[in-house]
């Protein structure tokens, strides 16, 4: 029996699935476990650079990945901070022509949407389901906890930038309470605050973000939200001590949607990613992992924390005594950056799983 077979027999429960792109390209790829890439878009997929020499280099680097995974028939999952809508506006020529995502794991991996044949986006309830009640994820209380522990912060720490980003700012919240349509109404300009994710923005240095991180983590596990995720990711720089950091709290994390993913398609996942939000689909759900050239220093100060057996020039693997196989990882340096360094490491981890 080919592997497609294997794949519609376990999917006929799954109508979702069935009518997928993801299961066209599994089919071309004729093994009996498929590989599937799993790629952060922001810095990692795509990148911009205000020089337009180096913009050029990064936007023909996207369009020869693209070209690998189709010539490969690899489905290619984006696995991002952004919401669905930002990725679909993504795809558009204008602004950063992405392709047609086979699945999109958006808002930091706490929704996931499959691509049909039809060219629609349908939303897997299932895993949604799973990781609310998993997490117990209530975001009326842990929105109440992080109104708290905001206040108790910015007493702790004078002068400091920590608030909720717009899309969960009060006004925000309330607008969609207790209107259907508050941006028809010209209540507010942001969409609708999302069941299983709240993001906190705060400018300060990595050291004051990682005590901010343990300062939320003990207020929500106090209040039996321990198995609430909290990531943070690094933005725009503005001075030595003072970096722009996005605080997302969670009912699951980039690394739950790729392990959930990897179980229900039955594939080998290569990961390429650049920031914190990335750490647990690199280091603990994938297979195999790209750290793209110009990755951000949470993610460096987390792998100093892991041991690195070198193989060759770029590669290592990473030595797990939690798991039955070590995991290879490509990190690259500063001089490929991005999808240059995705490129760059993609093609010999597919050529490892053949």
């Amino acid at each position: 029996m080919i592997p497609i077979v294997k794949q519609l027999l376990k999917y006929q429960n799954r109508h979702d699935l069935l009518n997928s792109t993801i299961l066209e390209k599994f089919s071309l790829q004729q093994r009996i476990t498929p590989i599937c890439a799993f790629t952060d878009i922001d810095d990692t997929f795509i990148r911009r650079s205000q020089n337009p020499n180096n913009h050029a280099r990064y936007q023909k680097a996207t369009k020869n990945i693209i070209s690998l995974l189709k010539r490969n028939a690899i489905p290619v999952i984006a696995v991002t901070a952004r919401d669905l809508s930002g990725v679909v506006e993504g795809q558009s020529p204008a602004t950063d022509n992405l392709p047609a995502f086979d699945v999109i794991a958006s808002s930091v991996g706490t929704e996931i949407w499959i691509h049909t044949k039809e060219n629609n986006y349908v939303k897997d309830s299932i895993y949604e389901s799973k990781i609310a009640k998993k997490s117990n994820f209530s975001r009326n209380d842990i929105y109440h906890i992080l109104q708290q522990a905001i206040g108790e912060l910015q007493e702790k720490i004078p002068g400091i930038y920590l608030e909720f980003q717009p899309r969960d700012k009060e006004y925000n919240t309330l607008a969609y309470k207790y209107n259907v349509n508050p941006k028809l109404s010209s209540l507010t300009t942001e969409d609708a605050p999302q069941d299983l994710k709240i993001s906190l923005e705060f400018h300060g240095t990595y050291l004051q973000v990682c005590y901010i991180k343990r300062y939320l983590k003990e207020r929500l596990t106090g209040s039996n939200f321990e198995k609430v995720k909290i990531v943070i990711s690094s933005g725009l720089t503005f001075s030595p001590k003072k970096t722009q950091f996005s605080i997302d709290i969670l009912a699951a994390s980039k690394g739950n949607a790729v392990s959930y993913l990897k179980k229900l398609l039955q594939c080998k996942a290569i990961a390429a990613g650049d920031s914190g939000n990335d750490i647990d689909m690199l280091l603990n759900a994938s297979d195999a992992s790209i750290i793209v050239g110009g990755c951000k220093i949470e993610l460096v100060e987390e792998m100093e924390k892991y041991s690195l057996k070198k193989i060759d020039n770029n590669f290592s693997l990473l030595e797990d005594s939690n798991s039955i196989t070590n995991r290879i990882i490509y990190q690259e340096n500063d001089v490929h950056k991005g999808p240059e360094s995705f490129l760059k490491g993609f093609l010999p981890l597919l050529h490892y799983f053949n």
